[in-house]
Order: structure tokens, then sequence, then C-alpha cells
């Protein structure tokens, strides 16, 4: 599992490789960094 941290957006980029499955990325976004970006999304 590698986790990327970037300064431009408000978001973590988890990337995952599953045997299985293949490469999974999962993208979280910092709640606490940009709070206009859920009140735009709503």
């Amino acid at each position: 599992m590698r986790i990327y941290h970037f300064d431009r957006f408000p978001c973590t980029v988890i990337y995952a490789e599953d045997a299985s499955l293949g490469p999974q990325i999962f993208a979280i976004a910092h709640q606490s960094r940009e709070p206009a970006y859920w009140s735009s999304r709503l």
C-alpha cells in the first residue's frame, strides 16, 4: 500500500496493489483542510 500526500489538492491518494483485483486507487479528501469544498458539493 502506498500513500501519496498532495499539497496542491485537498486529498490523499492511497494506492494499494491487490493480487486478485489488481491496482486499487482510493482518494480521500481532507475535510478539515477544505470545509468549503464539502459545503459546495452538498
